[in-house]
């Protein structure tokens, strides 16, 4: 007697070569009040802060030193684009018709070859953002402890931040490790930045001036276009932008119940992450911008800190750059390697079954919300892959040769880094509108609305636009940021 076919809502069984796969997790439950969604929210601050980094903290006090409020409409635009952007990219996640357990699935089904382009970008950016993040770690704590080690400390202090984070990588149930840690740095960045806002004050004139589109003359090292383009690269993200939706599998959240809940989440998250990069924009507007100067190094963010709290300025600083750096880190070294792995298996068959990653063949798809022991089984599978760790090595040791003496500084490399990224951005941007407005791929009422469409078109045609800029202006300005 032939086995019957599984219906669409019938759970899948583990295929043969998994017998120990584990059974599906408890479900998480949706909450139903104020209360509950506080409670519940968690991968929002996360990946908030893991956006933050250094990116944020440098390219908003470069921008409000040298211009001011005048091109603060682009850190709005680049925040919504990147709200827009990942919150669709979780939409077609949570609300697939078609089994897929992770984004990459969605991406693979506009383009076999897509896994394996943002698996690429996922390690060639990861290395550069590491090169810069490592730079900022080592630099914070060469300052805040006195700048202990002389010409050689920020190498030495940016290896205890190497051991620190390799500690916890090897550490179980990472995913809480990071979430618990993203609490605490978040806490204590708004703390610090909104006493320094207290202390320098607020032009509300200039400030909504500054929501206008304008841009100014260049000013300092950093030409406006550069920073324009940093800041769209940095806030409005790129790969970086892929963490959300493996932290929100992480959680246990998975179909369309869930949407809700995670739409605040991420709207939590940002929002925290708006305030944050307007209290640092105007402290440096106000009291770097106000005096002539601008920001150049690590000595000119703690000489702004200093002028808005007093002598505890510099260190709160860096107390909060190394937080902010070292939650960043960690989410990536924790999801940038899943992201490569996962593009691997999809483009190698026999290494995903190897490592027990594959879909059964011949079996149906099935609505996001149908939790099956295969689906846990493909997630787990990927760390087992050695690849993972050597993926994880490449992102952590060829970045820690930025940090030796007579390397590019922290800001210069902060932008250009930031910058170079958004190339990704069209690309994504291609992908995610054709998934999510598949019917055929989102379950009934989920695929885009037109002005869904629409918002996504534009943040595509921003990003062309700053990509074409790059092209264009970065070439030249390469002597002066190095």
């Amino acid at each position: 007697m032939t086995p019957s076919t599984p219906t669409m809502l019938e759970p899948r069984t583990a295929p043969a070569s998994a017998p120990n796969a584990p059974a599906a997790e408890a479900e998480i439950p949706v909450p139903h009040n104020f209360a509950g969604y506080i409670k519940g929210m968690g991968p929002g601050i996360v990946v908030a802060l893991s956006w933050l980094g250094t990116g944020d903290l440098i390219n908003s006090s470069v921008s409000g030193a040298n211009y001011g409020y005048v091109l603060m409409w682009a850190l709005v635009i680049a925040t919504l684009a990147r709200y827009f952007v990942v919150s669709a990219l979780t939409k077609y996640q949570l609300c697939n018709s078609t089994g897929d357990n992770t984004i990459l699935d969605g991406f693979e089904r506009v383009w076999r070859g897509f896994p394996m382009f943002l698996g690429i970008c996922s390690v060639a950016l990861g290395i550069v953002y590491h090169c810069f993040l490592f730079l900022g770690a080592g630099t914070a704590l060469f300052y805040l402890f006195g700048e202990f080690g002389g010409q050689w400390g920020v190498f030495m202090w940016a290896l205890v931040v190497l051991a620190a984070v390799v500690f916890m990588a090897s550490r179980p149930n990472e995913y809480k490790w990071l979430e618990h840690t993203a609490n605490f740095a978040m806490a204590t960045l708004v703390l610090i930045f909104i006493w320094a806002l207290i202390g320098s004050g607020i032009d509300v004139g200039a400030f909504f001036q500054g929501l206008t589109f304008s841009m100014p003359e260049d000013r300092g090292a950093y030409g406006a276009w550069l920073v324009v383009v940093a800041i769209i690269g940095a806030v409005g993200g790129s790969v970086a932008n892929l963490m959300y939706p493996y932290f929100v599998a992480d959680k246990g959240w998975k179909g369309p119940k869930y949407r809700k809940l995670q739409v605040y989440d991420l709207l939590f998250g940002v929002c925290t992450l708006i305030v944050l990069n307007i209290a640092i924009w105007v402290v440096a507007a106000e009291l770097m911008r106000g005096q002539g100067a601008t920001i150049d190094g690590p000595e000119d963010l703690a000489r702004m800190m200093e002028l808005a709290i007093g002598p505890a300025g510099p260190p709160l600083l860096w107390i909060a750059i190394f937080f902010a750096v070292f939650d960043n880190i960690g989410t990536q070294v924790y999801t940038f390697p899943r992201i490569a792995i996962e593009a691997v298996h999809k483009t190698f068959p026999k290494r995903a079954a190897k490592y027990n990653t594959a879909e059964p063949a011949g079996l149906p798809d099935t609505p996001a919300d149908v939790v099956t022991p295969q689906r846990h089984v493909r997630i787990a599978a990927l760390v087992r892959d050695p690849m993972f760790r050597w993926i994880q090595a490449l992102l952590l040791i060829p970045p820690i040769l930025f940090t030796l003496p007579n390397g590019p500084g922290l800001v210069s490399i902060t932008v250009f880094g930031n910058a170079i990224q958004v190339f990704v951005v069209p690309a994504m941007i291609i992908g995610l509108i054709w998934m999510t407005n598949n019917k055929k791929w989102m379950l009934k009422g989920w695929a885009n609305k037109w002005w869904e469409n629409l918002i996504l078109l534009v943040i595509g045609g921003i990003g062309f636009w700053a990509a074409w800029g790059i092209a264009k202006n970065l070439p030249s300005q390469i002597g002066g940021l190095f």
